[in-house]
């Protein structure tokens, strides 16, 4: 069972959720390998980043190993705009490419993550006018892009399509997006506002693969590295209670997703629950009421932690869970088509 971290959060801001993730999760032995451990050793340093020469910083913390591509999208996407000069734009290339050479059983995408072109993107720097990120192209591949100007369109971008990315992504059964918007938030007639998840769920679908999504709904800001405030290893150690329960062998993270869905959602539920309800500044990763008019039933949260089930129904926060009790952490609010 392997793990794939493909991440713009940033290492010196908000990227430590990430590492807790992935440590978590090996510690856990639900998962047992990852693709960034993996490269590491075989990294080409000419597309590592200096303060001279922005790249790709490799970063080991909390016992975990990560790649983050933050810094090809700061200061107008200057380490793109590097890394695709004739002398390195092979071995980025062949590199991006490497990090789906081998099948992926858990997905974490970070950083912003929204809707262009009508397809699901994610992205770097949100601040200048050069976006740097991966999304789904026009012909229905995984690529990664440098558009020139915020006003670019699709003529304007520099596009490295990973031609292979879908096939190894056919055994993903968890998803967990480090970012805005990963489950819809409210239905408006007959669409979900923000439908990433269910982007996400049609491009994989030709594949046969159905992932459990987990994540926030709703424009939300990851922990910063300064506090101590983080879901994943709660959520690992439920998991790894839930393996044990179930007597499951070493495909379990497999057959959770697989055929008990909801408990895997209501103990990411549960986890961002006990990390960030009682925070002053990061509630909002649990859940925050709307203010004003709500899109949705009166006093639902408005954003929040939830998932997106294989089988398309949709889980926000329950406003009304305390962390025990008859109620559970995440309630039912619809279904995708």
């Amino acid at each position: 069972m392997r793990l794939l971290v493909t991440t713009f959060n940033s290492p010196d801001y908000n990227m430590d959720e990430a590492f807790h993730f992935k440590k978590a999760a090996l510690d856990s032995k639900l998962l047992d390998t990852d693709r960034m451990s993996e490269l590491w050793s075989s990294f080409p340093q000419e597309l590592g980043h200096t303060a001279a020469a922005p790249g790709i910083r490799a970063i080991e913390r909390h016992g975990a190993r990560l790649f983050s591509f933050l810094s090809l999208s700061l200061h107008a996407g200057k380490g793109w705009k590097r890394l695709i000069e004739p002398k390195h734009l092979p071995v980025l290339k062949r590199w991006l490419a490497s990090l789906y050479e081998e099948p992926v059983d858990c997905w974490v995408i970070g950083g912003h993550h929204d809707i262009r072109y009508d397809r699901p993107v994610c992205w770097g720097d949100d601040e200048v006018a050069d976006l740097v990120g991966f999304h789904i192209d026009e012909q229905d591949e995984l690529c990664w892009f440098g558009s020139r100007t915020a006003k670019a369109g699709e003529d304007r971008l520099e596009r490295l399509p990973m031609r292979d990315a879908r096939a190894k992504l056919r055994s993903v059964r968890l998803m967990l997006v480090l970012g805005c918007n990963a489950v819809p938030v409210a239905r408006f007639g007959e669409h979900w506002d923000k439908p990433m998840a269910q982007r996400w769920r049609e491009w994989l679908r030709p594949t046969g693969a159905k992932p459990l999504i987990i994540g926030w709904f709703s424009t939300q800001s990851m922990p910063l590295n300064t506090e101590s405030l983080h879901a994943a290893p709660k959520f690992w150690s439920s998991m790894a209670d839930l393996k044990r329960e179930l007597n499951l062998g070493a495909d379990a993270l497999k057959v959770l997703c697989e055929q008990y869905p909801l408990r895997v959602a209501q103990a990411w539920g549960d986890a961002c629950y006990h990390a960030f309800n009682a925070s002053k500044k990061r509630s909002k990763l649990w859940g925050l009421k709307w203010q004003g008019v709500p899109p949705v039933k009166k006093g639902q949260f408005g954003s929040g932690c939830g998932a997106v089930l294989p089988d398309g129904s949709i889980y926000h926060a329950n406003h009304k869970y305390r962390g025990a009790g008859a109620e559970q952490p995440l309630i039912h609010v619809g279904d995708l088509p």
